[in-house]
């Protein structure tokens, strides 16, 4: 444990460098944000939009149950924290996660009267769990996921490491192999399997959505959904294949990480005309694509398309979630790497509620001859197979009430 602390606090620096340089958080990282309201607040931790997104519908139901409940959310993302705000209650604060020195999360203990912390899916910093098991904070993980390749490589990290994970008062893990990774790490309590991103909540359209429905749908749209290096060629070859079968076809190619815009950018460049969301671009008549490069937008670009190709699942990445499109009434296509959602495809797969493709080919050839509607329709039955969420609330409930076991 105290390489860890060596290592973080020789890197504090730098990390708070980048913070005044690209996010503008220094009081935020430094945790000396204080909260609008007094009292005991949760503190909820996610990385980034999905993790919050997938967690909404949990904060509200916290929020619901308990009239004088308030809400801390720290995330990574400026796009996150701004969504959050977004929300418009006054119960839920948004702030840029905390740098992981001891002071700052006893800062924050201190400022913002923490009486628990709830992490989304796997966001581990040890030591903000170190101090907060001897604070007896209780400590849950909600939608947790730990891969084979990271629980391998906690298990070669000293005991003074894998301990925090005997701190957790529960984890509620979103599927069974997650679940017996984080159990086998030494977590005491391991709730049934349980999918956050199963009980997606559609947003309501955008106020202007018309407006910008206008302006970038077209008679047949696709969209490439979170895509990563390596897989937008493949989609463009499929693309290729549909503007020759019909010009009237439109891609929005929408990158896992904006910043690879330029990247992306040139790929599509070389072959189509485009229009790029980030600057405003107007799509006109023979635009045949757009760049959907900016963050938080995705609900929009779901709304606006016929059929969405989940992108992470051409590259050994794992997939990304079926829910949110199939939630926006697009068929879902998808490649072969869906390692973190194996059990979703599969449900979908079985009912051809979803299609697997491994070539362009293959993926241009079934988007021509499907029908979104139909698609939708046989995922019915899988989407709705969330169960009650109740007596989970009731569960996580009980466990932010009760005091961890001390680090050791």
């Amino acid at each position: 444990m105290w390489i860890y602390r060596a290592a973080i606090t020789f890197a504090a620096p730098f990390i708070l460098l980048h913070a005044i340089l690209k996010m503008g958080g220094l009081t935020a990282r430094l945790g000396f944000v204080r909260p609008a309201r007094r009292g005991a607040h949760i503190w909820v931790h996610a990385a980034s939009n999905g993790e919050i997104t997938s967690a909404k519908a949990t904060l509200e139901a916290l929020l619901r149950r308990d009239p004088s409940r308030k809400i801390l959310v720290t995330t990574n993302q400026i796009t996150a924290r701004d969504m959050i705000r977004g929300w418009g209650n006054d119960r839920i604060e948004a702030h840029l996660a905390p740098i992981d020195l001891r002071w700052v999360t006893k800062m924050i203990l201190r400022n913002w009267s923490i009486s628990a912390h709830i992490i989304v899916e796997n966001e581990i910093w040890p030591n903000r769990l170190t101090v907060l098991s001897y604070a007896q904070v209780p400590v849950v993980i909600i939608g947790a996921r730990l891969s084979a390749r990271s629980a391998a490589r906690w298990q070669k990290l000293p005991n003074s490491l894998r301990n925090i994970y005997r701190t957790l008062s529960l984890v509620s893990p979103q599927d069974r192999d997650s679940g017996a990774r984080f159990k086998a790490l030494g977590a005491p309590n391991i709730s049934a399997p349980n999918n956050l991103k199963e009980h997606y909540q559609r947003p309501v359209p955008h106020k202007d959505f018309a407006e910008f429905a206008q302006l970038y749908q077209a008679p047949f749209t696709v969209l490439g959904a979170s895509t990563h290096a390596g897989e937008e060629k493949l989609i463009l070859d499929a693309f290729d294949i549909l503007h020759a079968a019909d010009p009237r076809w439109h891609l929005i190619l929408a990158p896992r990480h904006p910043k690879r815009r330029d990247e992306v950018l040139s790929l599509i460049g070389q072959r189509f005309s485009v229009a790029q969301y980030s600057d405003r671009t107007r799509r006109t008549n023979t635009t045949q694509i757009t760049l959907a490069d900016t963050m938080g937008d995705m609900a929009l670009w779901y709304d606006i398309a016929d059929i969405c190709v989940v992108a992470g699942s051409f590259q050994p990445v794992g997939g990304h979630t079926p829910f949110e499109p199939l939630s926006h009434d697009c068929g879902v296509f998808h490649g072969p790497h869906v390692s973190n959602f194996t059990e979703s495809y599969g449900a979908l797969n079985a009912v051809d509620g979803a299609k697997m493709v491994r070539s362009a080919e293959d993926l241009a050839h079934a988007i021509l001859t499907c029908r979104p509607d139909v698609m939708c329709g046989a995922a019915v039955p899988v989407l709705g197979r969330a169960q009650d969420q109740e007596p989970f609330y009731t569960e996580l409930e009980a466990h932010l009430k009760r005091a961890p076991k001390p680090a050791s």
